[in-house]
């Protein structure tokens, strides 16, 4: 599998317009265009060719990370 992408169309709120691209080993690169902000996740397969993140596992990272109207 090659490098992906998803855009969220069709969701509403801070995920409007939202993107996110998938590249080898658990490489992330979401962006929130609501929120002014771009998110990137990265795993060292230099250290360890092995490493992978899931698209699964990497949504429930971001899911688990939101703090909602608590963050200051």
């Amino acid at each position: 599998m090659g490098p992906e992408y998803f855009v969220g169309e069709t969701f509403i709120g801070f995920m409007q317009g939202a993107y996110t691209a998938a590249g080898t080993g658990g490489t992330y690169i979401t962006v929130l265009p609501a929120l002014g902000m771009v998110i990137v996740h990265q795993v060292d397969i230099d250290k360890d060719y092995k490493a992978n993140v899931s698209p699964s596992s990497y949504m429930s990272m971001l899911a688990n990370s939101w703090c909602g109207d608590d963050c200051k």
